[in-house]
């Protein structure tokens, strides 16, 4: 007999449990994307070449959908419910290739070539993470942006960009906007820069 109703406080603890699973509210696990507004202008001249934007690399402790925040130099934290559409370096990539096409620096704009390139552009994100200190709330970019010409060993042109952008509250809408701002501010660096070489290559054939 009491075995019996030993079975049957069991039986209810367990059913308790499982409802308590079933019906339990659990936070939603919410996404986010890298996004460049619309070019405002594109450039007077485009040159009659095929440029390959190349799949972007990333460093392994980034190499991942959840988003990274850090509360030291000595932290590295991902948050559970706050992470990437998909990995990170993809997302970037997949904006600074739509920034490229639409300026119209390049007559061919590819990510997977169709032909062979005249130019490579090559993407690697060293870091993209949320800052907690002092002051405040931080998105944090670094990444490497290099030109060269297609099988060529040396680049053409490197850049390494590394800053920080403040933003307000809690909304992690605002951390990828702030991430989606600075790669704007790279990427408009990167092809001013980028239209000068093509200039000089373009007079020197001339």
């Amino acid at each position: 007999m009491k075995f019996k109703k030993l079975f049957a406080v069991c039986a209810i603890v367990a059913v308790a449990f499982a409802l308590s699973g079933c019906f339990g509210s659990q936070k939603p696990t919410r996404y986010y994307t890298v996004v460049l507004p619309s070019a405002g202008a594109s450039v007077d001249k485009t040159y009659p070449v095929r440029l390959l934007v190349k799949k972007a690399t990333i460093d392994p402790a980034y190499r991942r959908n959840n988003i990274v925040y850090r509360e030291s130099p000595y932290d590295f934290m991902f948050y559970n419910y706050s992470s990437w559409a998909t990995r990170p370096e993809y997302l970037i990539e997949q904006a600074v290739s739509l920034r490229v096409e639409q300026v119209g620096l390049f007559q061919y704009v590819e990510n997977t070539p169709t032909a062979k390139p005249d130019y490579e552009l090559s993407l690697h994100v060293i870091a993209v993470e949320e800052i907690d200190g002092d002051k405040g709330r931080e998105a944090h970019l670094a990444m490497n942006i290099s030109f060269r010409k297609a099988e060529s060993d040396g680049d053409l042109w490197s850049k390494r960009f590394d800053s920080r952008k403040s933003y307000d509250g809690d909304d992690m809408r605002e951390f990828a906007t702030a991430i989606s701002q600075l790669l704007e501010n790279y990427t408009n660096t990167a092809l001013q820069e980028i239209q000068k070489i093509l200039e000089t290559v373009s007079q020197s054939k001339e």
